[in-house]
């Protein structure tokens, strides 16, 4: 741990460059460099394992944590190091990069005890002017003890070190005499925070799952405490919500929440594309779903960077019996250029339910491809890997689509959409008893989609088996306040 560290450790010199773990800064020759925050560490992260390669993914695991973060953005910040060092990257002499694997601290780490400043004394070793010289701290006090002392009649001169302090106007619930520049770093470290919370929130509602929607509705709550001016905070948590009632029939309570934060983000941005998706779904769920369709097809089409909005309004044209509306709108030029794994495999559904194999056979094998990809990155995805296990049982390999059915299942059982696509999946495969089983688990669970069943065609291999017929006359009645969508 960080605070076992002694004070030579917390020091890294190579060259003329000097790391400071306690001040968190880059010095070259006593004087600061201009380094991004992340940038710095990672350069420090390499320069405390010189001559080893460091992947991407320990990079990521170690100073991001697991949040959702690109190669490109690591790769970014390798650069800024580089540059803040300013090193050559065909001739390296402090940062090489190895391609597609990561990078390597090729230079020299010293000993803290090998460089001397000028007057003989070794590092870390204050002189007697640093000792006697009070810390720039404390000035701001001794400013104040000598107002106290000055002639009366006369205002004391502020002192040459003291920075100004927080009118009561200015200082909107921060403590009594607050420094102006600390009100301000705390503020922006806010906004960072609740920027980074907002990415994993939004990642969370990519993978929709019941608990991944719950999640991601934490996350965006935390954000509006962090920084209550956000709208795109607020029309997360209202997205949330209305994903959880729409999918998952959840309480009332829930649903007033979400209605609670769109009103909000309309009152400061109705404008914003995420206010309007928000938008369109409250009015499905108060049941306008023809409005509720043309609101989210205009966001579509004015904002092409809400996959999000996309699978919405692909639903709801499902329910409307209008997929040729939905298919103009996913085979659009700005939806192929979507990295979203769920975009050219919605597609493909639309094409198959217009008869259209060939089209559909093609935008499977490129959301196959799409899928692959994403759970590279984010190999704990469930859906990613049921909704790619159904596009293999449409493209004829069926043995592989049963291995990423069954990485589905063992990733989220509790995921009951994940389950459903896995009956379907294994029926296709005729995996008979696969499918018996599963089913099983779904009305044990309460699964709430009932009409799911009765209704697919994945699942009419089934409809002559006793068995099926019995876990359908003793599946549970949904509680639930409106009719699922499909």
């Amino acid at each position: 741990m960080t605070t076992d560290l002694t004070p030579a450790t917390r020091t890294i010199r190579f060259g003329e460059f000097e790391i400071s773990r306690d001040r968190f800064e880059l010095c070259r020759r006593g004087k600061r460099v201009h380094i991004e925050p992340q940038a710095l560490e990672v350069l420090t992260y390499l320069a405390s394992h010189p001559g080893r390669l460091i992947s991407k993914e320990e990079l990521w695991r170690t100073l991001w944590q697991g949040r959702c973060v690109s190669d490109a953005a690591i790769a970014k910040q390798v650069r800024e190091a580089r540059r803040a060092l300013g090193d050559n990257r065909r001739n390296p002499t402090w940062i090489k990069t190895v391609y597609a694997r990561g990078a390597i601290f090729v230079g020299q780490v010293l000993p803290v005890t090998e460089s001397r400043p000028r007057d003989g004394r070794s590092v870390g070793q204050r002189s007697p002017t640093m000792a006697a010289t009070p810390h720039r701290s404390l000035r701001p006090a001794m400013g104040k003890a000598g107002a106290a002392a000055s002639p009366p009649g006369r205002a004391a001169a502020p002192s040459k070190g003291a920075t100004p302090s927080i009118g009561p106007a200015r200082r909107a619930g921060l403590p009594s005499g607050m420094p102006l520049r600390t009100a301000r770093l705390r503020t922006a470290k806010a906004r960072v925070n609740a920027y980074d919370l907002m990415l994993r929130a939004k990642h969370l509602l990519r993978i929709g799952t019941e608990a991944s929607c719950r999640a991601a509705l934490e996350l965006f709550t935390r954000a509006t405490r962090l920084d209550p001016a956000s709208v795109q905070a607020r029309t997360g948590i209202a997205i949330s919500c209305a994903h959880l009632w729409l999918y998952y029939a959840t309480d009332q309570h829930q649903l007033s929440t979400g209605q609670a934060a769109l009103e909000r983000a309309q009152a400061q941005q109705p404008e914003l594309a995420e206010t309007q998706h928000a938008a369109g779904l409250f009015e499905w769920i108060h049941g306008d779903r023809p409005r509720a369709a043309s609101t989210l097809e205009r966001v579509i089409v004015r904002d092409a960077g809400l996959p999000e909005c996309m699978v919405d309004f692909s639903r709801l044209c499902r329910l409307l019996d209008d997929p040729d509306r939905a298919l103009r709108v996913l085979s659009s030029n700005a939806w192929r250029r979507s990295t979203d794994y769920r975009v050219p495999l919605y597609t493909a559904l639309g094409y198959k339910c217009c008869n259209d194999t060939a089209r559909s056979e093609e935008f499977h094998e490129k959301g196959v491809c799409a899928a692959r990809q994403h759970l590279e990155i984010y190999p704990q995805d469930a859906r990613a890997w049921s909704l790619g296990g159904a596009a293999l049982v449409h493209l004829g390999s069926h043995r592989q689509a049963l291995g990423w059915n069954r990485t589905a299942t063992q990733l989220a059982r509790r995921d009951g959409l994940v389950m459903f696509n896995a009956s379907c999946i294994a029926t296709a495969c005729g995996d008979r008893e696969g499918a018996i089983s599963t089913l099983r688990a779904l009305r044990d669970q309460s699964f709430p989609f009932r009409s799911w069943i009765e209704v697919d065609q994945d699942l009419d291999p089934l409809r002559d088996d006793a068995r099926f017929t019995h876990i359908l006359a003793s599946w549970p009645s949904p509680n639930q306040k409106q009719e699922a969508p499909s």
